[in-house]
């Protein structure tokens, strides 16, 4: 919780002098009192306390000095109406004054309704100190759950606190304690911080009062980021493609995607991911969790088509047992050499000249045969004789 919210910083208790005392001086040098109001009341109302602090009726005092040593420990009645009790300034005060430690409590009944302490500085001539309080609630109430949505996230959770009186606080300090701290754990401004998704228990703790709530973190995807976001490719290849899924502050998140493409005819993409292209054009890429979606634009280049076939040489005689070598050069449509394209080569009749696949005649009787290097489903023909 906030501690800003709790601390009531228009109301305090001020020592001042006074020629009362509670108590006989323990010596002349404690021959002045203090009194100990608590004043500006009615700023109780705008936290709905004033049954609390109108139903007080004792107040406690305790003074040490900073190495502990007791000066004061004295519980005395407390009327609203005026806010004023009387205690003794401690006796032996240096000229320049001491630090001391003080803390103040009001009671309605057996119930702390307010506690406050501070280090405080008096001399044999101090007029007042003050001291801020904070409500003490005797029990509190918490929301039976709360959902983050995102990771590295903070909620303020309201704890709503409840005097011994009736009276109310919207906003009480409390501290936290998380059963998972893998999941969520405290801030030091009171705050709730998720760190992984999952479910918990927080404790909140005020005093002797506590209540728990139920925590769970559930990131809820705001976009997807597909990688590669655009890739070029040629007919036949494969690209592996991921994707992240984010929350809204940019975290990313372990989910399941759904993949496809919107021109199956260029493309086809598989349930992992993957990607073949199939033919030219341009297709999109879309990745799907949790109705979000991501994409990415893919252009497949086809190859030129091969328009003509030449084999070089163009005709060949050879000898029973001998060998020639034939090379197919592929072309568009403007005569320009394709390079790269696959040759299937043939023979009209092996057992004349057979041909490998690197386009090696050998004659093996005597004869004619017809050599054929088809590329692309282009064909061009090479008369062989052997003799």
């Amino acid at each position: 919780m906030r501690r800003a919210a709790l601390a009531i910083s228009a109301t305090l208790f001020s020592l001042a002098c006074t020629d009362s005392f509670f108590f006989d001086p323990l010596d002349s040098d404690a021959g002045f009192g203090l009194s100990f109001s608590l004043t500006d009341a009615p700023q109780f109302s705008t936290l709905g306390l004033e049954s609390a602090y109108d139903s007080s009726d004792r107040a406690r005092v305790v003074l040490k000095r900073i190495d502990g040593a007791l000066v004061l420990d004295t519980i005395v009645d407390f009327d609203p109406a005026t806010g004023v009790v009387s205690v003794l300034r401690p006796a032996g005060l240096d000229e320049g004054g001491e630090l001391f430690d003080l803390v103040g409590e009001l009671f309605a009944g057996s119930e702390m309704v307010f506690h406050g302490e501070s280090r405080v500085e008096i001399d044999p001539t101090s007029s007042s100190v003050q001291l801020e309080l904070a409500p003490i609630a005797v029990e509190i109430e918490a929301p039976e759950s709360i959902v983050f949505d995102a990771l590295l996230d903070t909620i303020d959770v309201s704890v709503i606190g409840f005097f011994s009186t009736g009276d109310t606080i919207e906003d009480v300090e409390v501290e936290w304690t998380v059963l998972d701290p893998t999941i969520v754990v405290p801030t030091a401004e009171g705050q709730l911080l998720s760190l992984l998704e999952g479910s918990t228990t927080a404790v909140a703790r005020h005093g002797e009062a506590e209540d728990a709530v139920e925590v769970m973190v559930a990131a809820a995807v705001t976009s997807v980021e597909v990688v590669p976001p655009q890739a070029t490719a040629g007919v036949d290849e494969e690209i592996v493609f991921a994707a992240v899924a984010r929350d809204r502050n940019g975290h990313s998140l372990e989910r399941e995607m759904s993949w496809s493409v919107d021109d199956d005819a260029v493309a086809s993409i598989g349930p992992s991911g993957t990607l073949v292209t199939l033919a030219g054009g341009i297709v999109t890429v879309t990745a799907e969790t949790a109705g979000v979606t991501g994409t990415a634009v893919v252009e497949v280049i086809a190859p030129i088509p091969v328009a003509s076939v030449d084999i070089t040489p163009e005709s060949a005689e050879i000898i029973i047992g001998g060998e020639a070598t034939l090379t197919a050069t592929a072309r568009d449509a403007d005569g320009n050499v394709l390079t790269g394209r696959p040759v299937a080569w043939t023979s009209s009749a092996p057992a004349v000249a057979s041909v490998d696949a690197n386009g090696l005649v050998t004659a093996a009787g005597v004869g004619s045969a017809t050599i054929t290097a088809t590329v692309e489903g282009v064909q061009t023909t090479a008369p062989i004789t052997v003799v």
